[in-house]
C-alpha cells in the first residue's frame, strides 16, 4: 500500500454516530446569562468633572464681570497722549539745542 492508497481510505472512513458539537455548545451558552459589562465611573471622577465645569464658569462669569465693570477713560488717555505729544508745552528741542550737556547730565 502506498501513501495515497492509505489516505483516500481513512477519507472514505465514517464515524457511526453524528457529530454535532454546535447543537451542544449553542444549548450551552443559551443556559449561561448574558453578563454585559458595566462602565461605571468613580465618584471622584464625577466630582472632578463637577469643580472643573464649576471652575471654567466661574472664570467666565469673572472675565464678564470685570470686562463690563471696568472704567476705561478714554478721553483722559487720549489728553494725556496729546499731551504727552505736545512738544511745543515743553520747549525741549530749544533746551536741547542750547545746552545739550545740562539738559541731559543735570537736573
Amino acid at each position: 500500500m502506498n501513501i495515497d492508497e492509505l489516505l483516500n481510505e481513512i477519507g472514505n472512513q465514517r464515524y457511526p454516530q453524528q457529530i454535532d458539537v454546535v447543537d451542544r455548545v449553542m444549548a450551552q451558552v443559551a443556559s449561561k446569562p448574558y453578563l454585559q459589562p458595566v462602565h461605571r465611573r468613580n465618584s471622584w471622577q464625577r466630582i472632578s468633572a463637577a469643580i472643573a465645569a464649576a471652575a471654567v464658569l466661574l472664570l467666565v462669569v469673572l472675565n464678564v464681570a470685570v470686562f463690563n465693570s471696568s472704567r476705561i477713560d478714554d478721553e483722559g488717555m487720549g489728553l494725556m497722549i496729546a499731551q504727552y505729544n505736545d512738544y511745543s508745552q515743553w520747549n525741549t528741542v530749544e533746551e536741547v539745542a542750547e545746552n545739550p550737556y545740562d539738559y541731559f547730565y543735570e537736573e
